[in-house]
């Protein structure tokens, strides 16, 4: 039993069994064993959370949500973000175009390397630094007691609710740091999930292409910030968007009857080069901003495998989106009807009640880990890590001093920020009464993956 963790096959859905041949367990490898980066740059550990301890908080509600900011990524030399940018527009669906070959691995592979920051790493810039120059109003960031992805908010929500053997046996890591009173959560990111899978197992980027028009040229990805309270925390929390509805009236002078694409001229203004950041920042119409009602998940099955229910639910009402398109297909032949969700009626109605207590849990553990790396603080970065479905732990993790990079070593405090303005040129905004430190820019060893489907149908999973 040291080498592996057997249970017995009745302990683990049929569909996603593997038997071995001789004694007919389950085998699997040991948490510890599933991802040995986990430990990466950590020398001891400062403290566990049992997860078995989490009771729910009282009002699992999201309150005062609005969207913040937002940003395309462009494919361009530096990297550049097209603010606040334009999410792909549903188009109707495949139309003709039922047979979809599949996806392609650089490609995708291409489109990764902005998704989970590592285009950023050669000029030591963190993934997070994209937030602080896409905000409506840098003053949103005033009193937020933390700022983080949205798959970090999944992967806590997990630990709490029934998932996949897949899904549950894979460890993670969330790195913390803490400037001011902001907390900012890291996504640690394993040489293992950096490598594609092969082009035939996916087809959702294909699907994408043919159903929703991109209103931004070049643009690779759109991401949105979204701010509400949520288990007494104001929280800021960055997402990919996959699509947004079309607008209700459709002018000819910005869209074109044809592609429903709008020109470049239109859409983007030449990028203007911020050396603090490293990267290049242009504008497009907040016109074409779409509305929080109007964002659209997509997801993309084989008639294989079902869509996990519960999982989507926990990440359309963590980023606060209405709307949850699916499509299934058989080995790239989409040959159903896409089926249309929504928030609070028929399937989503009865699953908000079965979804109330793990989420009231997940804030409970987000204000336990908060709690946490307040009172370690001067201990710099922390890690919590979760090594696995067979874990009941998530261990705290101390990285060696030498090696943190601590904000206020690196950047200078002094104010020098417009607020009329998405280019954010110091470290920190200070607010005139409180004199309150609240723009972090965090630089880290690892880089954060953003959101992703961890669906079969999709290169990169969560």
């Amino acid at each position: 039993m040291d080498a592996d963790v057997r249970f017995r096959r009745r302990d683990i859905d049929k569909k996603h069994r593997y038997i071995n041949k001789e004694d007919n367990p389950i085998v699997l490898p040991k948490p510890d064993d599933v991802v040995p980066e986990l430990r990466d740059n950590l020398i001891d550990k400062i403290g566990i959370i049992d997860i078995n301890d989490i009771q729910p908080i009282e009002d699992g509600s999201f309150t005062n949500v609005k969207a913040v900011g937002g940003y395309n990524w462009i494919k361009a030399e530096p990297p550049t973000i097209a603010v606040p940018g334009s999410p792909r527009i549903w188009s109707g669906g495949l139309g003709n175009a039922r047979k979809l070959p599949g996806d392609d691995t650089n490609l995708n592979h291409f489109q990764h390397a902005y998704m989970n920051g590592t285009i950023l790493q050669p000029l030591g810039i963190s993934p997070l630094e994209p937030i602080f120059h896409s905000l409506t109003d840098p003053r949103d960031l005033l009193n937020v007691n933390l700022i983080t992805d949205r798959n970090a908010l999944r992967k806590l929500y997990r630990l709490f609710t029934p998932a996949t053997i897949y899904t549950q046996n894979k460890a993670w890591r969330i790195d913390g740091e803490i400037v001011g009173d902001t907390v900012l959560f890291t996504r640690w990111e394993s040489s293992k999930d950096m490598k594609p899978r092969r082009p035939e197992f996916s087809w959702s980027h294909q699907y994408d292409l043919v159903a929703t028009d991109n209103p931004v040229p070049n643009s690779i990805q759109s991401e949105r910030l979204v701010k509400y309270k949520f288990a007494g925390l104001v929280m800021i929390v960055r997402y990919e968007i996959d699509a947004a509805l079309p607008p209700s009236s459709t002018s000819t002078k910005t869209i074109s009857s044809k592609n429903k694409t709008l020109s470049p001229q239109e859409t983007i203004t030449t990028p203007h080069f911020d050396p603090e950041s490293g990267l290049n920042i242009s504008k497009t119409p907040e016109t074409r901003y779409p509305k929080q009602s109007e964002l659209i998940e997509m997801k993309t099955r084989t008639i294989k495998r079902d869509i996990d229910f519960e999982d989507a639910y926990g990440q359309m009402v963590f980023s606060q989106i209405s709307n949850l398109y699916y499509s299934r297909h058989d080995q790239g032949d989409f040959k159903w009807p896409t089926q249309k969700f929504e928030m609070g009626k028929g399937k989503f109605k009865s699953l908000a009640k079965s979804a109330e207590e793990p989420i009231k849990k997940v804030g409970k553990l987000l204000n336990e880990m908060i709690k946490l790396i307040r009172h370690h603080k001067d201990k710099g970065k922390i890690s919590f890590v979760w090594s696995g479905e067979y874990a009941k732990d998530l261990l705290l993790g101390r990285f060696p001093s030498e090696k943190e990079l601590r904000l206020e070593d690196e950047f200078e405090t002094e104010v020098n920020v417009k607020l009329d303005s998405l280019s954010i040129k110091s470290s920190t905004i200070l607010d005139d009464k409180k004199n309150f430190p609240v723009v972090p820019i965090l630089v880290n060893k690892r880089f954060a993956k953003e959101d992703g489907d961890e669906e079969e149908d999709n290169f990169w999973s969560d």
